[in-house]
């Protein structure tokens, strides 16, 4: 293979019928035997890691209905890599951004119901795949390996299937059929012309990425004896697994468990889920969620504490999760935070001599809740809103939904007060207006107790330019008093609606769709799971434990 970019393509409307054409021979095999005795058998007689208190997730229709994903930028960027070897890096950012839903009703950017097909779409995803098979073939050593072969000229067939069955088997997330690799096959003809093994690569690197069955997951199944209920195949549990621990397709090792036919036996599941958690695609993909769900991954730090901050919630997120499998909720109620010795100067810590845990002191504490890149969001009005803080805790934490802003009120300008020297309890008065008081004491309670920290958490004991303006760290939520972030934390760590709504958010990441009341008696269920093994990759090992990762429920129309 040359290591220039090929001068002649694939022409668009032979790959478009190409990729038509194989997007019908792949929708053959929903028709493969679940083998649903051998699967209702193995369910009976092998322990469960669903709690009894949770038996609801038991039920085949326990994850609700199913919508068709598109692939999002993160996990088509982390799909590509996997598959091709090479990470499209910046060219992923050709593609347009994933739209993010309200802070109450889903903030996350997997939504399959703000996933609109445009032409902006199919003209940028068609660059994507175009300069993407460029840089796979100026460095194709890892489908090569993949395929276990070195090709020995510019139409060597058998290398070229090879690929094609190997590397296609990991995006398709299926077995390439013969069918399909007689159509892929076609492309060799361009390679023997320009006498370049590249050319047919290129061509099949930039059908798949933009091939229907790689860019959505979607899910057919056999018809149940429950009206609207399908039986999936090995194949499509294996996807379901791969995209809920890694945010990605599945790797080989899940393939071979989905071809043998094991992917039914919950045995395996667990197997295979162990092994994929253990795996730095799972740190990767969930250090991704809790950005999005606690919204820091909305925020721009300070240029040059950037990469210091974000390593800090990270290192949070790992500990809790991975490295010590702690009770999910300590994420707000640590009592150490991982520290650069520029980013303790900045809060105000002893500087250690090199990036290491640190222990909080005073009110200081309460995890994420301490960390500059979570605080960044109450950021307002060059200084810190008290209202902004509690309403991003109340929607993110409690996913409390406090309705739409009344009209006429100015939320583009500080309050204002009397006097230019009054404390900010003073200009933040709104909590003692009966018209305002509903949502103000909610929010400006839990606003003010978290005052000592500065916009970007910098440690303060009084207000800025108003050294009269003691901050005491005093707030309340739910009507519970509380002193500073580690008052605040260990609240909100020990509060059931705080539990409830992080079920709530992993459902709605976990599924790709926003909660409804249908979902009631799952996220009950999910509570009771996690009140009683407390972290998260419990949680998550439940859900792959359940028969409902083998069942599509049909979504009603409405």
């Amino acid at each position: 293979m040359n290591d220039r970019p090929t001068s002649r393509r694939t022409p668009a409307s032979t790959a478009l019928a190409l990729v038509l054409a194989v997007s019908a021979a792949g929708a053959a095999c929903a028709d493969e035997d679940p083998s649903a005795l051998r699967a209702r058998e193995a369910e009976a007689s092998t322990p469960t890691e669903v709690v009894p208190e949770a038996a609801a997730l038991l039920a085949p229709t326990a994850f609700g209905s199913t919508p068709m994903r598109r692939q999002t930028r993160a996990e088509l960027r982390a799909s590509c890599t996997d598959v091709f070897g090479v990470d499209p890096g910046a060219l992923a950012d050709i593609l347009p951004a994933d739209v993010t839903g309200s802070e109450v009703v889903n903030p996350f950017d997997n939504d399959a119901d703000l996933q609109d097909v445009s032409t902006d779409l199919v003209v940028r995803l068609g660059t994507f795949a175009k300069d993407y098979a460029a840089l796979v073939v100026k460095s194709p050593a890892r489908i090569l390996a993949t395929a276990g072969c070195t090709p020995s000229g510019p139409a060597d067939a058998a290398c070229f299937e090879k690929i094609v069955r190997s590397v296609g088997r990991l995006a398709f997330r299926r077995p390439v059929t013969d069918d399909e690799v007689t159509r892929f096959r076609e492309l060799l003809a361009y390679a023997a012309e320009e006498r370049d093994f590249g050319s047919a690569v290129d061509g099949f690197v930039r059908i798949v990425v933009q091939h229907p069955e790689v860019l959505y997951r979607i899910e057919i199944g056999r018809p149940t004896a429950t009206p609207g209920v399908f039986e999936l195949d090995d194949h499509a549990i294996a996807s379901r697994i791969s995209f809920l621990l890694w945010g990605r397709g599945p790797d080989a090792p899940l393939l071979d468990a989905a071809d043998a036919g094991k992917l039914k036996l919950p045995g395996e599941r667990r197997l295979q889920a162990a092994r994929m958690l253990a795996d730095p695609r799972a740190r990767t993909h969930w250090a991704r969620f809790h950005g999005q769900w606690l919204g820091y991954a909305n925020v721009t730090p300070p240029a040059a504490l950037a990469a210091d901050m974000e390593r800090e919630t990270a290192s949070l997120v790992e500990r809790v999760v991975f490295d010590e499998k702690r009770p999910w909720l300590d994420l707000f109620r640590a009592d150490e935070t991982f520290v650069s010795p520029a980013l303790a100067v900045h809060y105000g810590m002893p500087a250690p001599a090199a990036p290491s845990w640190l222990p909080y002191d005073g009110a200081r504490g309460g995890g994420v809740l301490s960390h500059g890149a979570f605080l960044l969001q109450g950021a307002k009005f060059g200084d810190t809103s008290p209202t902004l803080r509690g309403y991003r805790i109340l929607k993110r934490v409690l996913c409390r939904d406090l309705g739409a802003i009344p009209p006429g009120i100015d939320t583009d300008n500080p309050p204002t007060a009397s006097s230019p020297t009054a404390c900010k309890s003073e200009r933040y008065a709104m909590r003692e207006q009966a018209a305002c008081a509903s949502c103000h004491t909610q929010t400006d309670d839990i606003g003010f107790g978290l005052e000592n920290f500065g916009p970007s958490g910098q440690w303060r004991a009084t207000e800025p330019n108003l050294p009269a303006c003691s901050i005491s760290g005093e707030g309340a939520v739910a009507g519970k008093p509380f002193t500073g972030p580690r008052g605040l934390g260990a609240a909100l760590a020990s509060a059931q609606e705080t539990l409830s709504c992080a079920d709530k958010q992993l459902l709605r990441f976990a599924f790709g769709r926003r909660d409804t009341a249908e979902d009631a008696e799952t996220l009950r269920a999910l509570d009771a799971q996690l009140e009683a093994t407390k972290d998260l990759q419990s949680l998550l090992r439940a859900l792959v434990d359940t028969p409902a990762i083998g069942f599509r429920v049909e979504r009603s129309t409405p």
